[in-house]
């Protein structure tokens, strides 16, 4: 099953997420919410990103997540109705509005890696 990378920097949520995407079957091969620390990991199919995670946004990583890992997608995760114009600008392949159902989540995450043609 794909690799997820999670970057989110509320304990609960991303444990939500790593428990819900384990039981669907994927690998999380890593969760945090240091963008640039988790460029020294494993190469993710595809990268969960909050757009809050501190000092760096979610959105101003992407550039550097696309060059560390440029074959992952990059799902953005934000309750901040802007961010989304900002995170396909600088390379998101999309964006989910929170609150959103981890349905959606598995949803959206299956729609990402299907193979495109």
């Amino acid at each position: 099953m794909a690799k997820v990378l999670i970057l989110e920097d509320d304990p609960d949520i991303a444990e939500l997420y790593r428990q819900c995407l384990v039981n669907a079957g994927y690998d999380v091969v890593g969760v945090g919410d240091d963008p640039l620390r988790a460029m020294a990991g494993p190469a993710p199919d595809v990268i969960l990103l909050d757009e809050r995670l501190g000092a760096l946004s979610g959105s101003r990583a992407i550039p550097d997540l696309r060059r560390a890992f440029p074959v992952a997608r990059i799902m953005l995760a934000t309750a901040d109705s802007d961010a989304a114009d900002r995170a396909f600008a600088r390379g998101a392949d999309d964006v989910e509005t929170k609150p959103f159902s981890l349905d959606r989540l598995l949803r959206d995450l299956a729609s990402l890696l299907a193979p495109k043609g």
